[in-house]
């Protein structure tokens, strides 16, 4: 909620965290008049009750998928923090921090000396911080990626062909830009309350990563985005030093209630959906496989799928 009142400033903000270039936007104003459907209080409270049982067990169920692939090092449980400039800006995330707290969501907050205490490499110019102790992160995504598909390969998995089905379904391109050898590095992942970017310790450097470009999947990469990440990351770890960087730009699947497909396909029970988790792709990823294995057994998943329906998205098969 609120949401739209900061669209405006963000898109005529060249550094800002939304990007929608003009020859793209009439091909998204269906996406994103849906989304602005799905921003009212009730709608994200819905929202938020749908995704819980999935987005807080992701640890527990991605440790045994990582241990079967043989990369247990790569889901590390540390927690991450939110940052914030200024009192005004933290309390601007009031109800981000309610809708988690209500849910079950472990929550700290530090202020003032406090937060260099805890990680000096924090700029001191960071006034409030809020700390999700119990959250984990994965220091090489591709890694795992790999890891995985290894191990499906030899046991003969193999995803199938695309159905051809008719879904609202954008892209949301993302960019990080990584800074290798850097000399020190955040504690736990640490995200910009401000700037909506997230600066995460990677097993190859320190990666920071945001912002979304509705700019559709064959636009060539505007990498002055990722430019334009590091020089924001500057004013939240201003000491810390590397000797070069790496850039990278990707494509979130994602629909518009911010919610995934997933469940049987309409009119073919025995094909499975299981896409558009937009910024939630990798948290969700072993919650929805345990989900889709079930489905393939026969068994029913162990937490309501309902609102993750095909059909609220108007696919056609």
């Amino acid at each position: 909620p609120g949401m739209w009142k900061k669209v405006p400033g963000w898109l005529l903000d060249a550094h800002g965290p939304l990007s929608i270039p003009l020859r793209n936007a009439p091909r998204v104003a269906r996406w994103l008049w849906r989304l602005h459907q799905a921003t009212s209080r009730e709608r994200v409270d819905g929202i938020a009750d749908a995704l819980q049982p999935m987005l807080t067990t992701t640890v527990e169920k991605w440790r045994p998928l990582a241990e079967w692939a043989g990369v247990p090092e790569l889901i590390r449980q540390e927690g991450y923090a939110f940052l914030y400039e200024s009192r005004s800006a933290f309390e601007s995330d009031t109800l981000g921090r309610a809708l988690r707290q209500t849910r079950g969501v472990a929550i700290d907050v530090l202020e003032g000396a406090a937060i260099r205490d805890f990680d000096p490499v924090i700029s001191p110019r960071i006034t409030h911080m809020v700390m999700l102790p119990e959250q984990g992160h994965c220091p090489n995504p591709l890694r795992l990626s790999q890891a995985l598909a290894n191990r499906l390969r030899e046991h003969g998995v193999i995803l199938s062909a695309q159905l051809g089905s008719n879904v609202l379904l954008e892209t949301e391109r993302g960019y990080h830009i990584m800074m290798l050898q850097p000399d020190r590095m955040p504690r736990v992942p640490i995200m910009s309350g401000e700037g909506k970017y997230f600066l995460t310790p990677m097993e190859t450097g320190l990666r920071v990563a945001g912002t979304v470009e509705l700019a559709g999947l064959d636009a060539e990469p505007n990498y002055q985005r990722a430019d334009d990440l590091l020089v924001r990351a500057r004013t939240i770890v201003p000491e810390v030093q590397w000797k070069q960087t790496s850039k990278w730009m990707g494509h979130r699947p994602s629909l518009p209630d911010s919610k995934p497909v997933v469940g049987r396909a309409p009119n073919v029970p025995n094909a499975l959906f299981a896409f558009g988790h937009g910024h939630v792709g990798l948290t969700a990823a072993a919650p929805t496989a345990e989900i889709i294995a079930d489905l393939a057994m026969g068994r029913e998943p162990g937490i309501d799928i309902r609102p993750f329906a095909a059909d609220r998205v108007a696919i056609r098969v």
